[in-house]
């Protein structure tokens, strides 16, 4: 099983990468789950900055084409497959846990990230009156505002199965990157 470093990287999975892990051909009926994973709270509650808009530079019978992709982040991926069920298809046991065990995986690295930013802003002690499980006052402590330079790598679709690479290989120069959404504080690259 592939491990990842959350500590520098985020995953975001592509619609159609989650069509096939679902094996959900139709984009119409797999839009509606999509829409059902964004009106529910379970697993968790989801807004807009858990999907994305790029461009993607993909070779189509030998010339480059420009095509506009919706991307998911993890959560949101594994909240749409969490709309489907063991009747849908084959692997939804497999896949939902594996996606559920990358979830916790990525929310542990958020917590301790947190715990050593809060270690280091009290020279390496962590404060009595500080519960470790509470993320909201991990982050007030920290600063509220997190500055996000990870690394995004996208799953997608390519023919005969899934591939991942960073965005900007992908993509290709971070000069094409059209962004949907903006972060409040983000490097002056894009």
């Amino acid at each position: 099983m592939k491990t990842y470093n959350f500590n520098k990287n985020e995953i975001w999975f592509t619609c159609k990468a989650l069509q096939w892990l679902t094996c959900c051909p139709e984009k119409r009926t797999f839009m509606t789950h999509v829409k059902k994973a964004y009106l529910s709270n379970y697993p968790r509650r989801l807004d807009q900055s858990t999907r994305d808009t790029v461009y993607m530079t993909r070779d189509e019978g030998g010339r480059k084409v420009r095509r506009k992709t919706e991307i998911f982040d993890l959560n949101a991926s594994y909240s749409i497959i969490c709309t489907f069920d063991s009747s849908d298809f084959l692997d939804y046991d497999v896949i939902c846990e594996r996606f559920k065990s990358l979830c916790a995986e990525y929310e542990l690295s958020k917590k301790e990230g947190l715990i050593s930013a809060v270690k280091e802003k009290n020279g390496g002690m962590m404060p009595d009156y500080v519960d470790v499980n509470d993320l909201e006052m991990l982050r007030i402590i920290v600063g509220g505002n997190e500055i996000n330079d990870k690394r995004r790598i996208i799953t997608y679709f390519a023919g005969d199965g899934l591939r991942q690479a960073f965005e900007d290989e992908v993509i290709g120069d971070k000069t094409e990157i059209r962004r949907v959404r903006f972060r409040e504080k983000c490097d002056n690259n894009y």
